[in-house]
């Protein structure tokens, strides 16, 4: 993916969304998403790319293809640092699954946190209307 285009016309996807239902989610118009997605000059807002950015579950530096690192070094537990790596989370999907704690405590191995991601993610399309 090259420019802010390319990028969020793939989260869209990605989310199994059509312009129309980004555009409505994010509070802007199909036409402006559609001049966004083709890279036709448009300079968004930060408060734009935030809405869009919410709407698609990811970040604005998701959307910018930038990397962001906290300022402080968070705990992330070795598992979840390594299932981190191997599966290319964003800082975001890393710091949120950091926040689980289970009855057992926190997960210890990849495989634990792969298996807590993917059933997070899997429960996506309970939360869509269809």
């Amino acid at each position: 993916m090259d420019g802010l285009g390319a990028r969020l016309r793939e989260y869209r996807l990605r989310a199994e969304l059509s312009q129309a239902g980004l555009a409505r989610a994010a509070g802007i118009s199909k036409a402006y998403l559609s001049e966004l997605e083709a890279d036709a000059g448009r300079r968004p807002s930060a408060d734009v790319l935030l809405r869009v950015a919410d709407a698609l579950s990811v970040t604005i530096a998701d959307l910018l293809g930038r990397s962001v690192e906290p300022a402080e070094p968070a705990r992330i537990p070795p598992g979840l640092r390594e299932f981190a790596r191997e599966r290319g989370l964003s800082v975001e999907e890393v710091r949120a699954l950091a926040q689980i704690r289970l009855r057992e405590g926190t997960p210890r191995t990849k495989e634990r946190w792969a298996f807590i991601y993917d059933a997070i993610k899997g429960s996506g399309h309970l939360d869509r209307k269809r």
